[in-house]
């Protein structure tokens, strides 16, 4: 999908991967068929991922387009937060479907009662959001009528090549030469491997943890799932700060501190 994102206006690609992502979530939430198998679950889980990966690429497009270089970790830094920001949502659309449901049966919910609302509220949410984002969304300042925003704020990267840099890339060439040959980039991609084992290990089994565990209620993993969430927000923002204030744009450093201390909390857990 990245590909794809390059060739294409972030206006349209954004908005229009919430729309189908949430359609498939949305699907699965209120339509038997799409969870009456393990392969049609299958199916539909491996389509919604397919167009959450329209998400990332246009952000990341968009942000080098009209951040330079001395500010993007703190604009990267608050983009992330969204992801939290989902999270903690999330939390609290669990505990309102929870409500509604004592509200209609005079029982309290279980998980089993509100996981349909689990995945179609937040679903049918992104798709609102979708709406504002294609309004909001701009392609580069050029498209616009204004200078490269390296001109603009005279901040360049230290291998800036005024010739090349505006320079229109083939596909072939950016995945030949910028991606399968770029060394730094595939450590970094496997470094990514072992920070999401721990983003989405607790991410994904600290709720099923502590339900069948520490046997708390869907109202108390909620609560527990959406301040995890909340707590992951100043952390994301001092990283980003700390890594163009203080290390002066060295982010391999600055993530290197950061999950030191992430690793000195998870063997604390």
């Amino acid at each position: 999908m990245a590909g794809m994102s390059d060739r294409s206006n972030p206006k349209v690609f954004l908005p229009f991967g919430l729309l189908l992502s949430g359609l498939c979530m949305t699907m699965m939430g209120l339509m038997p068929w799409a969870t009456s198998g393990i392969a049609v679950m299958f199916i539909m889980i491996f389509l919604n991922g397919w167009f959450q990966g329209m998400g990332w690429p246009p952000c990341g497009r968009t942000m080098v387009h009209w951040w330079s270089k001395s500010e993007r970790g703190t604009i990267v830094s608050i983009w992330n937060c969204a992801h939290n920001v989902g999270g903690m949502v999330l939390g609290a659309m669990v505990l309102l479907a929870s409500a509604i449901y004592f509200s209609n049966t005079g029982e309290h919910a279980t998980a089993k009662d509100v996981w349909q609302q689990a995945l179609y509220y937040p679903s049918i949410a992104a798709m609102i959001a979708a709406i504002p984002v294609y309004f909001v969304m701009k392609d580069t300042p050029q498209s616009c009528g204004l200078p490269p925003v390296e001109k603009w704020r005279n901040d360049y990267p230290d291998d800036y090549n005024e010739e090349t840099a505006e320079k229109d890339l083939s596909t072939k060439e950016i995945f030949v030469t910028y991606v399968l040959k770029n060394k730094l980039l595939w450590y970094i991609a496997i470094a990514n491997v072992f920070v999401y084992l721990i983003r989405y290990g607790v991410l994904k089994w600290s709720p099923v943890y502590l339900g069948e565990v520490k046997h708390f209620n869907i109202k108390g993993t909620a609560w527990a799932y959406t301040i995890y969430e909340l707590a992951a927000i100043p952390g994301t923002l001092l990283c980003g700060w700390v890594s163009d204030k203080l290390f002066k744009g060295k982010r391999g450093l600055t993530g290197f501190i950061f999950m030191i201390l992430t690793t000195i909390a998870v063997v604390a857990l």
